[in-house]
């Protein structure tokens, strides 16, 4: 007879991966034989994920639609199975899984949906950190400047669209009439952060995605204003480095330097 923690282990097995006979250890009934109430069990566990993935992921469902959104997560769940006792970190491989998965990496708008939306998810559950005063800044030297290392707030997250999926997520969160799907003609860059717990987000300009990207790289604050001249006049550099300082300190996404 095996003792209870291996049955439990078996039935895990079942549920998880289809994978081990549970039927003897399972009473069947009158109105339910046991591979009925097995079945019941496993159902519940992939439906109970299925739904997370909705949750986390409102705008890809209405793109996708029920059925297609339910076929594209049943497959997900088995070439991401969950590994974590918590939900709430299950979904987050599901851009990837649309990158490079056909026939969903055909539609890469898709996968930069699914790369939006849980960028909500890794920004509201960043670590907190308590932002660097108006001071700080304000006893830098003159002489110390070119060698300043900012560090951004963990919740500061950076990506670029080369589809409209932005306007997309603003039109199915309002539950107005969605726009056509378009590529751009170009890539745009965006940031996302959380500031006294809301979520916020907002499009770059190409110098400035580019001097936040070196920044949380690592690079001193010297680097990047050499950088600022692949698009700004050299005479001009100096001021619009200032610019983004102040408003980087205004959104409140620099912690420390």
């Amino acid at each position: 007879m095996k003792i209870l923690s291996n049955i439990q282990s078996i039935f895990q097995q079942h549920i998880l991966h289809a994978d081990g006979n549970l039927d003897e250890y399972i009473v069947s009934t009158e109105k339910v034989c046991a591979s009925d109430r097995i079945a019941i069990y496993t159902n519940a566990y992939r439906l109970r994920l299925i739904e997370s993935l909705e949750t986390d992921y409102p705008a890809l469902y209405a793109l996708l639609g029920e059925e297609d959104f339910y076929e594209m997560a049943s497959l997900y769940i088995d070439f991401y199975p969950s590994t974590y006792r918590s939900l709430r970190w299950f979904g987050q491989d599901v851009a990837n899984f649309l990158k490079n998965t056909k026939p969903y990496s055909k539609k890469p708008a898709l996968s930069e949906m699914a790369d939006f939306e849980w960028c909500f998810t890794k920004s509201f559950d960043a670590a907190d950190k308590k932002i660097m005063s108006k001071n700080k800044i304000e006893k830098v030297s003159q002489d110390a400047w070119g060698k300043i290392h900012f560090i951004f707030s963990p919740s500061v997250q950076r990506f670029n669209f080369s589809w409209n999926v932005v306007s997309l997520w603003k039109a199915i969160s309002a539950k107005e009439k969605l726009p056509a799907l378009k590529k751009l003609s170009q890539p745009t860059p965006w940031m996302m952060w959380r500031n006294k717990g809301d979520i916020q987000f907002r499009s770059l300009n190409i110098d400035e995605a580019w001097a936040i990207d070196a920044l949380i790289k690592g690079e001193t604050f010297g680097f990047v204003c050499e950088g600022l001249c692949e698009w700004n006049d050299k005479a001009k550099v100096v001021a619009r480095a200032a610019t983004l300082l102040k408003e980087w300190i205004t959104v409140e996404i620099i912690v420390d330097l």
